[in-house]
């Protein structure tokens, strides 16, 4: 990030309304959190927790309360960053359905300069920490120039990924920005915005959208926008979906860029924020630039380094507030500025007119910009490494309700003896998750916050008020309950001996006896714990069982046997810690503790399913876009925070998770039953059925014709490969449907550069296909599997292969050993970058070497163990126009493919 700043200053091109500044909201800041090291991204999960990450490669998770949890969620070592003060993580995405799929993204710089665009998955039994090995590399970023980079990645309102990437310019003041004219040359990814689908292809695919799909143009597919300096933060308006972005200039002005949506909240792509043609709205370096290009000029604009007195500027773009608290702030734009720890707001009117305010509050290096679930926002400083709530002058407007507390149980106890309770749920008018607590407990009790359970042995008697609290993160209610603990008997002592034998999923057995009253039996307690002094107890029993052996041993006359059958609460699929205890007594029988896990339906009887609500019959347009209210939220006894699920959606719908929101454009008339499904990941999941009814007629498909040929060559338990082409239309791709049995599976689309194809005179040579085999045919079933071209009779060549897939196998090879596949990204290559996708190698190293014909290196790349798909970008160094060699070689195999470079 470019680190110059500014003294505000309004542009005259713009009519800059004065109507209402009196009735402006003023800002304050409200202290979230401290001690933050580097922080650089703030964002939501969907919940009331905050992800926050740091420069250095951590991401921490921020409670509602404020605490940050000790343990990161996440941890990238510092010695895979480039630099872990400057330059190492810059943004974190959480998928729509991260609350079912776990799946979340990261934009980091790596050891050897390049950034890299990550997924990765969240512990499947710990929601506090994520699977730094299920890190999955989606893009790599060569930054020869190691300029700016941008970084900033979020999910737009299409549910796409959005990547906003720098210029990779780094050029000090009164030098020219931009020298190589990346942010104009759409055949690279530097000043872009790039646009990719994560829910479909290998690792990614291409939004149909996108507005640079041209086979063999190349420009990458990923391009969405352009002529971006060095985007440092941006937004969606959730209510409207407008974009906003917050753009460093060069020497003489920061700016503040705005592109409206239209009415289904879609932002029109192929736009050009015009750098380095302009900067800010001036002409900056326009030799080169096409005048009938449109080009977005800046919302706002304000002086920069070289037109306020030498004072540096850095602007960084923000949100547009759309919580409850404050009303008066609603539709501000809130941004600021890194340098000069300047706050503002901006609020915009439907005629592009506009007023900027400066705010009070100043900050310490105000960094990035955050949203919360709810709509509110939040802001960073970088140095100062704090978070702080935006608030307003005015008193926030409640519109959350506390929780409700039970009715006030009566506790009692006794001195000396195992107790164990769990206390009664609060109820939450808002269906928000609770956090509890519990004070003031007597010596050796402990409270179980997630189990809400009080277990333990006190060792003083008396009656003990207690403070039984529930919070929802915003607001707190407290319940006063009383705990009277009676005085036991004696400590229960002896000259004990005694053994936890036999522990299984039946019964509790051993034997146990006083040496000093060898013919007295004793009592036997059960606890379930990770530690005797907190485990839970679980039931006593009489160890008066004769057994000879004991007779035979001595031990009094042998009736000191026990056998405990072991309740149905234990059976319920997880670890419990046993131990044995002589009941009133410090003796711990030997061999405890042991564990059990018994399979069965037996779950604690504290946990209750979720309810379902009643839902109402939903109606849609066919092939109109069309947005469902939130469906309703289940209830949950326990108030654990919900997963929720929706199946059976006609095409061209999506359900997000989060939202509980239906979205999209059905593409098919008809009523359809929906699964609508709620987990709170303790009880198997709890549905509900509803119905849509899509309204309207669809006329059937054109039948496609032409003179076509195309083969089916490869079938496995990973993929489906071949080509195909049209010989009336050489460079136009097509698309092919696949078949298990003569039922549809899905389709993809024929347009991967082979080589052989192009040396065969097949149009440009993009005609290849890869499909990854889907689930449905890993069944360990036979399959024929068969393809044609979408909409036509043609059927490829080689129809059908037999295919057989273990279920739930390791995807292996079945009609062929899987080789080494290239496809290169535009051959010939006209820029200063070579993009390889490799398939074939997943699991083993993988090195990639481009050379020219005398052998000299000119870019090369490593790969300890490949992905399953590896995506990179080569760079030529501006290497002269000729042939050049691109060998890919794994320890078992190569390949050799042969590159043009035209200029």
């Amino acid at each position: 990030m470019k680190r110059y700043a500014t003294l505000f200053w309004s542009i005259s091109l713009y009519v800059i309304s004065l109507a209402g500044w009196s009735q402006t909201p003023q800002l304050r800041l409200q202290t979230v959190a401290t001690g933050l090291t580097k922080p650089v991204d703030v964002v939501s999960a969907g919940t009331n927790r905050l992800f926050v990450a740091e420069m250095g490669g951590k991401i921490k998770i921020i409670e509602p309360t404020g605490t940050v949890l000790s343990t990161p969620f996440l941890q990238i070592p510092a010695n895979r960053l480039i630099d872990v003060e400057f330059n190492g993580v810059y943004s974190i995405a959480f998928h729509p359905n991260f609350a079912t799929n776990g799946y979340f993204y990261v934009f980091y710089n790596q050891k050897d300069g390049q950034s890299i665009l990550s997924r990765f998955t969240r512990n499947g039994s710990n929601p506090n920490i994520a699977d730094l090995a299920s890190e999955r590399v989606l893009i790599t970023f060569p930054f020869p120039d190691k300029g700016h980079r941008g970084g900033k990645i979020l999910f737009g309102p299409d549910g796409y990924l959005y990547i906003f990437v720098g210029d990779d310019g780094y050029m000090g003041r009164g030098q020219m920005g931009d020298v190589l004219g990346n942010a104009q040359n759409l055949q690279k990814w530097y000043g872009k915005i790039l646009r990719i689908d994560v829910n479909s292809g290998s690792p990614y695919s291409i939004p149909p959208t996108n507005p640079y799909l041209t086979p063999g143009d190349g420009i990458p597919d990923e391009i969405w926008a352009r002529g971006l300096r060095n985007p440092w933060r941006c937004s969606f308006d959730r209510e409207t979906g407008d974009l906003w972005l917050g753009d460093n200039g060069q020497d003489g002005y920061e700016e503040v860029d705005f592109v409206a949506a239209n009415a289904s909240k879609i932002v029109p792509a192929a736009q050009n924020f015009g750098w380095r043609c302009y900067e800010g709205a001036h002409p900056y370096a326009t030799a080169d630039c096409n005048p009938s290009q449109s080009l977005v000029m800046p919302l706002h604009e304000y002086a920069g380094f070289s037109n306020n007195g030498n004072q540096s500027a850095s602007v960084v773009g923000g949100y547009v507030y759309r919580g409850n608290a404050y009303p008066s702030l609603r539709g501000w734009y809130v941004y600021g500025d890194y340098a000069q720890g300047k706050l503002w707001l901006l609020r915009r009117e439907a005629n592009n007119t506009y007023q900027t305010i400066l705010q009070s509050p100043a900050l310490v290096n105000p960094i990035g910009f955050g949203e919360g679930s709810d709509g509110e926002l939040y802001v960073l400083t970088f140095n100062e490494g704090s978070l702080y709530r935006i608030a307003t002058t005015e008193s926030p407007v409640v519109t959350n309700r506390p929780p409700v507390a039970p009715s006030p149980p009566a506790l009692a106890a006794t001195a000396g003896q195992a107790f164990t309770t769990t206390l009664p749920v609060f109820a939450d008018p808002d269906a928000d998750p609770l956090t509890y607590a519990l004070t003031s407990l007597p010596a050796g009790l402990t409270f179980n916050a997630g189990s809400r359970q009080i277990s333990g042995t006190p060792t003083q008697s008396g009656t003990f008020p207690l403070v039984y609290s529930a919070t929802d993160g915003l607001l707190k209610t407290d319940l006063s309950i009383s705990l009277t603990v009676a005085a036991g008997g004696a400590v229960v002592t002896g000259n004990f001996e005694g053994y936890l034998d036999v522990v299984n999923c039946s019964t509790l057995s051993g034997w146990v006896w006083n040496r000093d009253k060898p013919n007295l039996p004793l009592s036997v307690e059960f606890l379930d714990g990770a530690t005797s002094a907190t485990a839970v107890l679980i039931g006593s029993t009489l160890a008066n069982i004769y057994r000879q052996d004991l007779k035979n041993a001595n031990k009094g006359n042998g009736e000191h046997g026990y056998s405990f059958v072991v309740p149905e609460s234990l059976k319920d699929n997880q670890t419990h810690t046993i131990w044995g205890r002589v009941q009133g007594s410090t003796y711990i029988l030997k061999w405890s503790p042991k564990t059990i896990n018994c399979v069965g339906t037996g779950l604690p009887p504290t946990n209750a399913a979720p309810v379902a609500p009643s839902v109402s019959s939903l109606t849609a347009p066919v092939n109109v876009a069309y947005t469902s209210a939130a469906l309703p939220a289940f209830s949950d006894a326990e108030s654990d925070p919900l997963s929720y699920s929706l199946t059976s959606l006609p095409s061209g719908l999506s359900f997000n998770a989060v939202t509980r929101v239906i979205s999209g454009t059905p593409t098919q008339p008809g009523t359809f039953n929906l699964t609508y499904a709620a987990t709170d990941g303790k009880q198997t999941p709890v549905s509900t059925t509803l119905t849509l009814t899509v309204n309207g007629t669809v006329a059937p498909p054109p039948v496609v014709t032409g003179n076509f040929e195309g083969y089916l060559s490869v079938v496995n338990c990973q993929e489906i490969r071949g080509w195909v082409w049209d010989r009336n239309k050489p460079n136009t791709p097509l698309t092919v449907e696949f078949f298990a049995d003569g039922n549809a599976i899905g389709t993809a689309e024929a347009k991967n550069y082979r080589q052989d194809l192009k040396d065969a005179g097949k149009g440009n040579g993009e005609h290849g296909y890869v499909f990854q085999t889907p689930s449905a045919v890993r069944d360990n079933v036979n399959h024929q599997i068969s393809a044609k071209v979408k909409n036509s009779t043609y059927t490829l060549k080689g129809s059908p292969i037999a295919l057989q897939c273990a279920s739930s196998a390791r995807l292996s090879a079945s009609t062929e050993e899987l080789g080494l596949e290239v496809i290169i990204r535009g051959n010939p290559v006209t820029g200063d970058e070579l993009v390889v996708e490799v398939r074939g190698a997943a699991g083993q190293p993988l090195r990639l070497q481009l050379n020219d014909l005398n052998g000299r290196l000119i870019s090369e790349r490593q790969l300890e163990q490949a992905q399953e798909v590896e995506r990179h970008a080569l760079g030529l160094n501006h290497h002269p126009a000729g042939l050049l060699l691109l060998r890919i070689s794994t320890p078992t195999r190569s390949k050799t493919v042969k590159v043009v470079k035209l200029n």
